[in-house]
This record gives structure tokens, C-alpha cells and sequence, in this order.
């Protein structure tokens, strides 16, 4: 009976984390090279509590990497959310091979300076992106289910022994089990297909890629795209042709008032006093 009891007490604990905590990473790529990533970390406040913010260093930590950092507030989840905009993203790529450290961003001694691996072509660039995920120092405070696990063992303190080991209690367990469906997943925009990934979901012909994360180890989120080098040249070309058809345009309503002007019938002239002649004087000698 109290191994029943004890399971039914996991089943609960299990339950009550389900989506306790939120981390939703998000890159938006545009056709013209600009970039905006944003990512939002959140805690429900009803189980860790309030004031899940930033320490002062990690605030510092995630500035060097260009994030800015505003307070996220949702129903009963708090926290924060990290946004970065690129202007160019060839400004984050690498001829060399790439890993972004996704979840450990904020630590001290990461370097993030480059997102992108990029191999370079005469009117397109390829972008190959490899980003690792590791819950484990992913920055998710879920220490704090030590206290929920703490409050539940006060209550039930009879049903926290097991059949084989009458010293095991709920704080020796470990906890991963239960965090696996957290609400942690990383979102990608394309403004064209994705020449591959290993998304778990795609959507608008792979122009909309979604990865749902989870608490085991490490993963990898792995995918390539093509973006043309001449999108902003495209632009001028099109402004151009745009000038030149309004000029031409101008042009041909000159030419054809002028031929309408042309045409105006005139006033005929009256040319008979010029064809009357003159009375002959005969010359008497």
C-alpha cells in the first residue's frame, strides 16, 4: 500500500511542475540580412515564488552579448526576456565551423560571438547554424523544487518511505524525470526554405521551424538557408526601373500633347482680295 501511496505522491509532484517553468527562444530572419533574436525565461510564481530576475552579473554577462533585457510578465509566470537585433548577420557568421552556446549565454567565459557558419557564393551566401542546449546551465532555477518537494514531504511524511529502502524519501529522488514537460522550445522564421534541419515541427514549406527542447543532456539544433547577396541591390534596381518607366511615361504625354496641338484644325484664310485683280489701265498713246 505504500509503494501505491508513494507513487500516486510522484504522479502529483509530477503534475504540479508540468510547465512551471518557460524558455522560448525565438530567431526572426529577414531577406535583406537583418536579424532579431529574442528569449524569454519565466518561472511560475505560484510554486518558486516572486522575484525571478537577474543577478547584476548576469545582466552584465548577457550585455556583452549584445541582449537588452526587459521584465516578462504573463498570467502567473514572471521573468525576463533577452532580445538582440543584427543588422547584418554576416556580422555573426564564420568561415569556420560554429557551435552558439544557446543555454549558457550568460555564463562569464562563453564566447557567442558567431551564430553562423557561412559559405560565401557569388549572388547567394549559405548559412549553416548548429546551436547546443543544455538544460543544465541553461540559467532555469528549478532548484526551488527542492522547496515543493520539502513542503509536500511535511504533509505526508507517512508516505515517503519505500518498501526496499525505509530511509528513501522524495528529496533523494532525482527530479529530471519530472521535468520533461517543461514549456522549453527555440522557434526560427526563414524568409525562404530551409535547405535542411532537425526540427521536430515544420511549417510553411519549412519556412517556419520549431524545436521542443528537453531536460535530458545536451542537443543540438541544427539548420541551413540561403540568403541572396543582392536584396538591397534588387531594391535599388527596382526603384531605378520604377524612375525610368515614370520619366518614359512623362515623356510620351509631351510628345503626344504636342502631336494633338499639331492637329488643331486652324481658321481658313481668305486669300480673295489677294486674288482679285486689279482694273488694267489701257494706255491711250
Amino acid at each position: 500500500m505504500k509503494k501505491i501511496k508513494y507513487l500516486l505522491m510522484i504522479i502529483a509532484v509530477s503534475m504540479l511542475l508540468t510547465g512551471c517553468v518557460k524558455f522560448n527562444a525565438t530567431m526572426t530572419i529577414n531577406k535583406d540580412k537583418s536579424m532579431e533574436f529574442s528569449i524569454i525565461y519565466a518561472f511560475d510564481k505560484t510554486i518558486f515564488g516572486e522575484g525571478n530576475g537577474l543577478k547584476e552579473e548576469d545582466v552584465k554577462d548577457a550585455e556583452k552579448q549584445g541582449f537588452t533585457i526587459k521584465k516578462y510578465s504573463e498570467g502567473n509566470f514572471e521573468g525576463f526576456t533577452l532580445t538582440r537585433k543584427i543588422n547584418n548577420i554576416d556580422e555573426v557568421s564564420s568561415e569556420s565551423d560554429v557551435i552558439y552556446n544557446l543555454s549558457g549565454m550568460m555564463e562569464e567565459n562563453t564566447d557567442n560571438k558567431y551564430i553562423f557558419k557561412v559559405v560565401k557564393g557569388d549572388d547567394k551566401n549559405t548559412y549553416y547554424a548548429k546551436l547546443k542546449f543544455d538544460s543544465s546551465d541553461s540559467g532555469l532555477n528549478t532548484n526551488d523544487t527542492d522547496d515543493t518537494t520539502d513542503a509536500l514531504a511535511d504533509e505526508n511524511d507517512d508516505l515517503l518511505t519505500t518498501g526496499s529502502n525505509e530511509n528513501s524519501s522524495l528529496d533523494d529522488m532525482d527530479l529530471s524525470g519530472l521535468m520533461k514537460n517543461l514549456d522549453l522550445s527555440f522557434s526560427v522564421k526563414l524568409p525562404n526554405s530551409a535547405l535542411s534541419s532537425n526540427a521536430t515541427t515544420k511549417e510553411k514549406n519549412d519556412k517556419n521551424l520549431t524545436w521542443k527542447l528537453n531536460t535530458n543532456g545536451e542537443e543540438y539544433i541544427e539548420f541551413a538557408f540561403e540568403l541572396s547577396n543582392n536584396a538591397k541591390d534588387s531594391n535599388i534596381l527596382y526603384i531605378g526601373i520604377g524612375a525610368l518607366v515614370l520619366v518614359v511615361g512623362v515623356v510620351m504625354v509631351l510628345l503626344l500633347s504636342k502631336k494633338k496641338g499639331n492637329n488643331v484644325p486652324q481658321a481658313p484664310v481668305d486669300n480673295s482680295d489677294l486674288t482679285k485683280s486689279e482694273p488694267v489701265l489701257k494706255d491711250n498713246n
